[in-house]
């Protein structure tokens, strides 16, 4: 079972979002396959609930967290409560800024990289480095990526797991930094 963070509220649901994006990423599961499997098993509309926050994009436990972390701060998700995250909701809801997930990167038909997250229209990307990042092959990958997506204008904000928590607040001040020069 993976922790529950302090800020979401339904730790269930939370838990469901997670085995459900793991579900269709690893097993390649359709979401109406899972909601079929669990008919007179699971509530439906928890479910499907459950099932509206998920995504198959979603590459790891911790991808799933920090796009949960994302639909919170930005207005988008109900089973969240974080006193110290309101004036962030406050300022960032109303500009509706639209979410990608999985977003690729190109220089030349190349493939630079894929983000996690992005808000293209900021040209802001977020990107979870699990555990593999810490070699040094594939630190010198990330600063090869890094550098080509700052050529392109994009803010590429890498999170891990001790820093996720501040995910918040790096977000708003990279809105605020993106909406004062764009």
């Amino acid at each position: 079972m993976w922790p529950r963070p302090r800020w979401i509220t339904d730790g269930p649901t939370y838990w469901a979002v997670m085995l459900i994006d793991a579900a269709c990423h690893r097993l390649s599961l359709s979401p109406a396959q899972l909601l079929k499997a669990s008919h007179y098993r699971v509530n439906k509309r928890w479910m499907t609930q459950a099932m509206r926050l998920s995504s198959p994009l979603a590459e790891s436990p911790k991808e799933t967290e920090m796009r949960l972390m994302c639909m919170a701060v930005l207005g988008h998700l109900p089973l969240a409560f974080r006193p110290q995250w309101d004036y962030i909701v406050d300022a960032l809801a109303p500009l509706k800024l639209q979410l990608v997930e999985q977003m690729p990167v190109t220089l030349d038909n190349q493939l630079v990289t894929v983000f996690d997250l992005a808000i293209p229209e900021l040209r802001i990307a977020l990107m979870y480095d699990g555990e593999h990042h810490l070699a040094r092959s594939q630190r010198d990958k990330d600063f090869d990526i890094n550098l080509e997506c700052q050529l392109q204008g994009w803010t590429v904000l890498r999170f891990s797991a001790g820093t996720l928590r501040k995910l918040p607040w790096i977000l708003f001040r990279a809105v605020q930094a993106a909406r004062k020069v764009g």
